[in-house]
């Protein structure tokens, strides 16, 4: 007998014990990622309870990705060619750039160990990487950078591209075949060539038809899928998935093809989600859906809803107001029309489809049976009520234990927080636990007679190109440890010459990463530079520098930047001169103005307290005598002597006497006022030569100014003419150059170093189950796994 984990057996004799008859449930996406390597599990199964049940099912009435920008017409009929109809679904990697917003459910695919790891943009900010220092010096500018650099390493999604939302059990294969097989090709191809050629150990005697080579592996999957899908080109995606199901199951455990490739291990049955969940009038009363009673009933409906939004709350998952008044987390999947939320608004029943759907008016559905009663007259017994991603969970493990890989569903934690939720609002929920499986794929290896070809981002960081599987084994947890160092290094590094410091400490590390062949990236085919064969890259279009590529010499970087920069300080000390000459220059010109100024205020005030009440008395004395001019005083004599004619007669030469003497009068005075003015005028002459001094003293300040103005100006030219020098300009590039090598190396090593410690972290617990076959077609890997699962009860 097989000495399996005490954990392993421990668990499943727990559940064994507490729900004898309960059946264990595997739900994925797609069967070609990590479902088949429970299998291990169902060695340890066939071990410790041999008659317990196992259903393996597809989840297929999740959406096959889609991407804005991807979306083309939807095709149907025989009057469009089958090159329109392949359109609907291309391959695609996903960065951080054209393919951000990518989420794969139902058809992604990992070559030897590639996972979907992004290292975005945020991600390498939030470890110092300066983003936009080198997006302003890349050739391409940020696009390309975030097209090239954080992409998922090894990992390909199957995204449809039709307009209309699709589940993966409406796909139809004539669509989505062809793009499937060349993910599969991409896929085998890309890890055939990461396992170096070796001896392989000879099948078990117990399978002799199993194959013998990776290569043998890769042709049967592919081999399988092209029969079934020439068989039947009218299923779904689903349908093959299931179809695979057993035979990939066998094939990851060793049992090969011997005649039982159709029959599954551990008593395994194959499903769907569509049938899981699928509900009528005759599986309304099934356990799993007792869990949407309690958001149907009047009595709990409003508090379960309350329980479901507060768990989800942060997560990034909606709330419930997120999909339309009264909603529920409850999907109804209609094959053919799609999938839409079930909404429950003051008495009326709606779905929520592309199209929405009114169920009925005024019916306020207030159970299960009505619902199953609703659906069923309306669309006939196929639909399916499927949970929302928190719902679902809670749902199926009313009747099944379901088996998660450790790491699996980031939704259970809210899943656990809702029931709990609705526990404490007095809600009766009986679930089954759920069993946690812990895999230790890459310490399996110890025992595999393989080697491996690393890819460029795992060579540099082990330091050699080529592995055996049992180095690999012993050195990838602390190769993963470095990695974070290495990752904690760079972000400390808060200066260039910091950075390319430790650069060149790394040089030594890097150079013997260096293999004495190129290493060859997986690649989708469109590589430019041409060097891509059958879907495999020779050059270093891809991931960067390859392992065998010479590393940059940071020492003479630094020595060219400690240089570059020596010459802008030179030049900086002295355009420093010159500026600090300038402002001394400018502020002369300045204080020479306000000089100016000041005396031009002081010649103001001399002429308003001196000159002006002068000129103004000119100016008195000839107002005077213009208005004498017009009222002389003759003809007031003689007026007067009219006015007084007729009480006092006087002669004619009386008058003529008084007449002469007012000229008299007249004339002594203009003489008087002559004398007067020229005085006046002689006393400003005598002011104008003294206030010309001021004149002087301005001109003098204000020539004073435009000199220094007209210097300062020529240092000015001196400056621009030191700072735009050939030297200067020189430096300057050579400083944004190397900052730019310098900043895009942190960004890679940091993205490397992500692909590395979160990749293999990662994949060492969800490995990709044909990986085992194919690395190890004898099988010990694989059952070095098995030996070595833990496993561990979540209460749910």
């Amino acid at each position: 007998m097989t000495e399996f984990h005490p954990t392993a057996i421990a668990a499943i004799e727990t559940l064994r014990a507490r729900f004898p008859a309960a059946p264990f449930l595997t739900l994925g996406q797609t069967v070609l990622w990590d479902e088949p390597v429970k299998a291990a599990f169902c060695r340890i199964l066939e071990s410790v309870a041999p008659d317990a049940a196992m259903v393996a099912a597809v989840h297929d009435t999740d959406y096959f990705a889609k991407l804005t920008g991807l979306e083309k017409p939807d095709r149907e009929g025989p009057e469009h060619s089958n090159a329109e109809r392949v359109e609907k679904f291309v391959m695609l990697p996903h960065n951080d750039g054209a393919t951000r917003d990518l989420w794969s459910a139902a058809g992604d695919l990992s070559c030897l160990f590639g996972a979907e790891v992004v290292p975005t943009r945020h991600l390498l900010a939030e470890h110092g990487v300066a983003f936009d220092r080198v997006a302003r010096s890349d050739p391409g500018g940020a696009d390309a950078l975030l097209n090239r650099e954080p992409e998922a390493w090894g990992w390909r999604a199957l995204v449809h591209a039709g307009r209309r939302p699709l589940i993966a059990a409406d796909g139809r294969l004539r669509d989505n075949a062809p793009a499937l097989r060349r993910q599969l090709q991409w896929g085998f191809a890309a890890s055939l060539q990461l396992v170096a050629p070796h001896a392989t150990a000879a099948p078990d005697a117990a399978a002799p038809d199993a194959p013998s080579s990776g290569r043998d592996v890769a042709a049967q999957i592919e081999g399988w899928v092209n029969d079934y899908v020439e068989a039947h080109p009218d299923g779904t995606l689903s349908d093959l998935y299931r179809a695979l199901t057993p035979r990939l199951w066998n094939l990851t455990r060793g049992a090969g093809n011997a005649g039982n490739e159709d029959e599954g291990s551990c008593a395994v049955q194959t499903g769907a989600s569509l049938e899981l969940f699928r509900f009528n009038r005759q599986t309304a009363r099934l356990p799993r859906f007792g869990f949407v009673h309690l958001f149907l009933q009047p009595a709990t409906r409003d508090a379960a809803r309350r329980c479901y939004d507060d768990a989800v709350r942060g997560s990034g998952i909606y709330t419930l107001d997120r999909f339309g008044t009264g909603a529920l987390p409850f999907d109804v999947v209609i094959p053919g029309r799609g999938r839409g939320t079930l909404r429950l608004h003051e008495g009326s029943l709606y779905i929520e489809t592309e199209e929405p759907i009114t169920l009925c008016a005024g019916c306020d559905c207030g159970s299960v049976e009505e619902l199953a009663d609703i659906l069923e007259d309306r669309f006939g017994p196929g639909v399916a009520l499927v949970g929302k991603a928190v719902a679902l969970i809670s749902m199926l493990a009313a009747e099944y234990i379901f088996v998660f890989h450790e790491r699996a569903s980031s939704y259970t934690t809210r899943t656990q927080a809702m029931n709990a939720a609705l526990r404490a609002a007095g809600m009766t929920l009986e679930l089954h636990p759920m069993l946690r499986l812990q895999h230790a794929a890459w310490d399996a290896l110890q025992d595999v007679d393989a080697a491996f070809c690393l890819p460029p981002h795992l060579a540099r960081a082990f330091g050699q190109s080529q592995i055996s599987a049992r180095d690999f084994a012993a050195r990838w947890k602390t190769v993963c440890d470095e990695q974070d160092e290495l990752r904690a290094a760079l972000k400390a590094c808060h200066s260039p010459r910091d950075l390319m410091a430790l650069l060149d400490t790394r040089r030594a590390h890097h150079d013997g990463a260096a293999g004495s062949e190129p290493e060859r990236a997986a690649c989708d085919g469109t590589c430019a530079d041409g060097t891509c064969v059958d879907g495999i890259c020779s050059g270093d279009a891809h991931d960067g520098a390859t392992a065998s590529q010479p590393s940059h010499n940071w020492a003479r970087s630094l020595r060219e930047y400690a240089q570059a920069r020596s010459v802008i300080r030179a030049l900086r000390e002295r355009t420093q001169v010159l500026e600090q000459e300038i402002g001394a220059l400018r502020a002369g010109a300045r204080e020479a103005k306000e000089r100016a100024s000041i005396i031009e205020r002081s010649k103001g005030e001399d002429f308003r307290a001196v000159v002006q009440p002068l000129r103004a008395r000119i100016s008195d004395l000839k107002e005077a005598a213009a208005q004498r001019l017009l009222t002389p005083e003759i003809t007031s004599a003689a007026q007067t002597l009219e006015s007084t004619a007729a009480t006092s007669k006087l002669s004619r030469e009386e008058k003529r006497a008084l007449a002469q003497q007012a000229a008299q009068r007249e004339t002594q005075r203009q003489a008087e006022e002559e004398r007067e003015i020229a005085a006046l005028r002689a006393d400003i002459a005598t002011h104008a030569s003294r206030r010309a001094r001021f004149d002087a003293d301005i001109d003098g300040e204000r020539s004073q100014a435009r000199a220094l103005m007209e210097t300062a100006r020529a240092k000015t030219r001196e400056r621009v003419a030191l700072e735009t020098s050939d030297e200067a300009a020189a430096a300057r590039a050579a400083i944004v150059r190397l900052e730019y090598e310098a900043e895009l190396q942190r960004l890679r090593l940091t993205r490397d170093a992500l692909l590395v410690s979160r990749g293999l972290r990662y994949t060492n617990f969800r490995p990709t189950a044909w990986w085992f076959p194919l690395v190890s077609p004898d099988g010990r890997w694989f059952r070095r796994l098995a030996e070595t699962a833990t496993a561990r009860l979540e209460e749910l």
